[in-house]
């Protein structure tokens, strides 16, 4: 039996949010690939990636495209973040942009809220 060139077909990949959640999840504890580095205001610093950053924080979305505008520049950025944004609360926060979750103390749930509003997460 012919099959009609004009019938679609849809392809269709069931476990691809699971897939994609456990592979960006992986990306940070590898760093592989990784094409910015946020650094914080005590001189420590996280190497992380553009697009799952500028994905969760509207901050960095716009500070990026701002940045960008115009290039299509594959060097390394470096961003140092308000001096609000501790590296403690920082590797907080990005373990929640890169696997969704992320377990604080009571203590320091301010810190973290007022951080993620600032990075509009």
């Amino acid at each position: 039996m012919a099959i009609a060139a004009a019938e679609n077909f849809q392809l269709k990949w069931h476990s691809y949010g699971a897939h994609l959640h456990t592979s960006i999840a992986t990306l940070l504890r590898s760093e592989s690939f990784s094409d910015i580095t946020l650094a914080t205001v005590d001189g420590r610093q996280i190497s992380a990636h553009r697009i799952v950053l500028s994905a969760c924080s509207s901050y960095i979305k716009q500070l990026l495209h701002t940045v960008y505008r115009g290039t299509n520049s594959t060097l390394p950025l470096v961003v140092v973040l308000p001096s609000e944004i501790t590296y403690r609360i920082l590797r907080i926060l990005v373990e929640y942009m890169y696997s969704g979750e992320a377990t604080v103390s009571y203590g320091q749930l301010d810190g973290i809220l007022r951080a993620a509003h600032i990075l509009g997460i």
